[in-house]
């Protein structure tokens, strides 16, 4: 798609609730309002293409600034890149959406520690949420580097403005969630650290409690582990049996309710209307119509 078939898909597919939602999270540049639904359909459909983005980026429209991060190749993304990008943030939304394709590119930990040093509050967030996705999923960096930023996030996050503090905050999750041993380390930190104050505007959104939300995702993953155990060591014929037995157990449960005594008294007045007459009944009703018929017969001979 050309830069000007995008522009035109983009404004077709803006909606003015979807502009109120933008707005409430702070985005005051121009923008069509698109829901991030549509712009995933069109980064499928328009694929990698760095040109295009860079095109959409220089445009100042959210939504294609947002659409850009998408579709720009990551293996193309270093220091200068980024600090080209930073530049014209300008609101927690889009930094986001470039703290993503940061963290796919090739970048140097002292160039992020140099920008989570900023004062700043968008390349705060930004530098911030990279470690955040080197906590996550980098691999062989070792666990010294995580614990200088813990007591960074100690000494600095109450100090810092208001969506770097939000960043340091979830990368302190983060960082929690790495190992045993960085979890133990990141919670004595967040118990020290205490709440964490974050404006987030006009908005229903809320800033995670660090030590409630480690334990609980240490819970579901070990959770997680231990169901695929159980079902590592336990053999396949084990799911069979169990469909005979809750057959077994429904079957129980008609025969019982069958026979319960609440059946029986409905089930009564039922029988009762249907039951037939007594035999000396039945046999006098049969023949009086009889007796009548021989009578009028001898009657009517004589």
């Amino acid at each position: 798609m050309t830069f000007e078939e995008v522009m035109t898909e983009l404004e077709k597919l803006g909606t003015e609730q979807t502009r109120k939602t933008y707005a409430r999270h702070g985005v005051r540049r121009s923008m069509f309002g698109v829901s991030y639904a549509n712009l995933n359909v069109l980064r499928k459909k328009i694929g990698i293409d760095h040109d295009l983005a860079e095109r959409l980026w220089a445009a100042g429209n959210h939504d294609a600034g947002v659409l850009a991060t998408m579709i720009a190749d990551p293996a193309r993304v270093d220091t200068a890149f980024v600090d080209r990008w930073r530049a014209s943030l300008d609101n927690s939304a889009i930094t986001d959406a470039l703290s993503k394709l940061a963290a796919k590119g090739n970048l140097p930990r002292e160039q992020i520690d140099f920008w989570c040093a900023s004062d700043d509050d968008w390349t705060g967030q930004l530098a911030w949420s990279l470690v955040g996705a080197v906590a996550m999923n980098g691999a062989g960096v070792p666990d010294e580097y995580f614990q200088n930023k813990l007591e960074t996030i100690e000494r600095e996050i109450h100090g810092r403005k208001n969506r770097t503090r939000y960043a340091m905050n979830c990368t302190l999750i983060a960082i929690g969630l790495r190992n045993e041993a960085l979890k133990q380390q990141a919670l004595a930190a967040a118990q020290r650290i205490g709440h964490v104050e974050v404006d987030h505007g006009d908005t229903d959104c809320k800033t995670p409690d660090a030590v409630e939300y480690i334990a609980y995702a240490f819970a579901r993953r070990l959770g997680g582990k231990q169901t695929r155990a159980r079902a590592k060591t336990k053999p396949a014929k084990a799911a069979k049996k169990a469909k005979p037995a809750r057959a077994a157990k429904k079957k129980k449960a008609r025969a019982a309710k069958r026979k319960s005594p609440a059946r029986a008294k409905k089930k009564a007045p039922a029988r009762s209307k249907k039951k037939r007459p007594a035999k000396a009944k039945r046999k006098a009703k049969r023949s009086a119509p009889k007796r009548r018929t021989k009578a009028a017969h001898r009657g009517a001979r004589r």
